[in-house]
């Protein structure tokens, strides 16, 4: 919860996904967590539910949601990064052909994952009140005993928990300005 709320009806529209398209890609060998086929719907549309519910969850603002009657604020979000993917590193692709049991301590798979967001308020005019944005990363090389594919989706969470987290700061922390 907010140490504070602010006095004001905000709109959420979808967010834009400018996500390069590298980013989306699946690497060789390994998993990305935002390739359309591992997706469960549209991250735009998902995302954008995200921070609208950490929005009304945190109680920033007296009213917030997708459909707001008589907004004060539209608040429009950016989807500049969103990758979580690993893959196996070269030194994976160059040992295969060697013992494997002999191995297995070495940094065989890279995880890799960028979240980084941008949000703009907006007075219902259309006069912009502020930009802010957040961008969190993780990277980590890891031997065959650990199962990375199992850790990549919480990862991915972590990061854009701490992106929202940074926006939601970021706003309070003007609140003076609504």
């Amino acid at each position: 919860m907010s140490p504070q709320t602010i006095t004001a009806n905000v709109q959420v529209d979808k967010f834009v996904d400018n996500t390069p398209a590298k980013e989306k890609r699946k690497p060789v060998g390994g998993v990305n967590i935002a390739d359309s086929r591992a997706m469960t719907g549209d991250l735009a549309l998902e995302l954008t539910q995200v921070i609208t519910q950490d929005l009304k969850n945190n109680a920033v603002f007296s009213n917030v949601g997708r459909k707001v009657q008589n907004a004060d604020y539209i608040l429009k979000g950016e989807i500049v990064s969103f990758k979580g993917k690993y893959k196996p590193t070269a030194l994976f692709w160059i040992t295969l052909p060697v013992h494997i049991v002999t191995l297995c301590c070495l940094p065989f798979h890279k995880e890799d994952v960028n979240v980084e967001l941008k949000v703009s308020v907006y007075k219902k005019s259309g006069e912009l009140v502020k930009t802010y944005s957040a961008r969190s990363s993780l990277f980590h090389y890891y031997s065959l005993y650990y199962k990375i594919e199992y850790a990549l989706p919480s990862d991915v969470n972590r990061c854009l928990s701490k992106a929202v987290d940074d926006i939601r700061t970021q706003i309070l922390a003007d609140a003076g300005k609504y």
